[in-house]
């Protein structure tokens, strides 16, 4: 199977993350001042796929079996949900 890694825009369209290769780390990047955020370290996999919650506050970062929730503002690591089928068909 092909790497899976889309970037993702955060509801209000200020905010973009990126997943980088080998997908070892999420960058969180501020579209108006083009300034790096956050890079958050995640579970190396060939699956990673970023998302942002409705209101923009979180980001749920999906390494197949695993989904990592981080605070948008601080960078830091909420909760894991562990052994969670990460496909969205």
């Amino acid at each position: 199977p092909e790497d899976d890694c889309r970037p993702a825009l955060s509801p209000d369209g200020k905010t973009a993350a990126v997943a980088v290769l080998p997908h070892d780390r999420v960058e969180v990047w501020a579209l108006e001042s083009g300034a790096r955020l956050h890079s958050l370290e995640v579970k190396p996999h060939r699956y990673c796929r970023p998302e942002f919650s409705p209101d923009g506050r979180t980001l749920a970062v999906a390494t197949d079996p695993d989904v990592g929730l981080w605070d948008v503002a601080t960078g830091q690591l909420v909760r894991t949900l562990s052994g969670v089928d990460g496909s969205t068909g």
